[in-house]
């Protein structure tokens, strides 16, 4: 066959290879000798991924001018792209047109794919093309906190059956991009901030080699100190005999990190700045006779994990 008398490295290292001059359908029976091989390939069969699909023309052999080429996906969408050919002067040798189409689910497609050459002649053909499941994410922690110093485990998620996992870290500043990492990472606890991890999994479905990846699920690290009372401001309240009694805590807002409210939680102390059991229960002073003006209530940030508590801060009645 005409494919035979091509140079093996310019085709691709996976892809569907169909010799047009032995396959065509509708149009172009019989093939004319100058439409010697034409390569239809498909790349990247995974769902929600971008499948590339080409013509590619042997400029050696082949004389005819081609006009257009049409992609037909043959899914819900019926999407269609037509592809024309450059006018003279430009010259368009080699590869033909490529088309980039990201299949919606998984399943079999009939792809038509349809060569239009000298004025009104045409190729056709179609092409059955299996577009394989999208692995789902594994599972696995979102975040994790540990505190400052404290000892770290390898981070572990649990992959579907049959599917291995990758382990992704961005790359530090100058440069930029994703870093594979040879095994599960294990975070540090050195420094009080966030680091992020991200971890994949990947099977290879019969037929396909390159295999499907999933999306990356990201795992957070927060390494957290002793709170800080900073992060808190409270108010003085002030009210009528016999007003509207509300709890303190709607008298304390966080500043300015959201994630406080998670990994900390409010203690209240009733009576003194020092000593004392705290509670987690916000006070509800007495507005009637009482009352008792002047009185003061503390409030301090505990850790959830145990990474120590913050000062006190007084509210005071008025």
């Amino acid at each position: 066959m005409a494919s035979e008398t091509l140079d093996s490295t310019r085709k691709p290292s996976y892809g569907v290879v169909i010799d047009l001059n032995a396959s065509a359908e509708e149009g172009a029976s019989p093939v004319p000798s100058t439409i010697d091989l034409i390569w239809f390939q498909v790349f990247s069969v995974c769902q929600l991924e971008r499948a590339t699909f080409s013509v590619i023309r042997d400029p050696s052999i082949n004389t005819v001018a081609f006009d257009s080429v049409k992609w037909e996906m043959g899914d819900a969408t019926n999407s269609t792209y037509k592809y024309y050919r450059p006018q003279p002067p430009v010259v368009n040798d080699g590869w033909m047109t490529e088309w980039r189409h990201a299949f919606a689910q998984a399943g079999l497609y009939n792809v038509k794919m349809t060569v239009y050459y000298d004025v009104n002649k045409t190729l056709v053909y179609t092409k059955q093309v299996k577009i394989f499941d999208k692995p789902s994410l594994p599972i696995g922690p979102d975040t994790l906190d540990y505190c400052l110093g404290a000892g770290t485990t390898q981070l572990s998620v649990t992959p579907s059956p049959s599917h291995s996992l990758i382990w992704y870290a961005l790359k530090q500043a100058p440069a930029s991009g994703w870093e594979v990492l040879p095994t599960a990472p294990t975070p540090t606890s050195g420094t009080i901030g966030k680091q992020e991890y991200f971890v994949t999994q990947k099977y290879i479905p019969a037929g396909y080699p390159l295999g499907c990846e999933s999306d990356r699920k990201k795992i957070v690290v927060m390494v957290l100190g002793s709170p800080d009372a900073s992060a808190m401001t409270t108010t003085t309240w002030s009210t009528c005999e016999d007003g509207a009694a509300k709890p303190l805590n709607e008298l304390v807002t966080f500043t300015p990190d959201n994630v406080l409210p998670y990994r900390t939680q409010l203690t209240w102390y009733l009576t003194n700045n020092t000593g004392e059991t705290g509670t987690s229960t916000p006070p509800v002073p007495a507005t009637d006779r009482t009352a008792v003006p002047g009185r003061s209530y503390y409030v301090s940030l505990m850790s959830k994990i145990g990474c120590g508590e913050s000062a006190r801060k007084e509210i005071k009645l008025i």
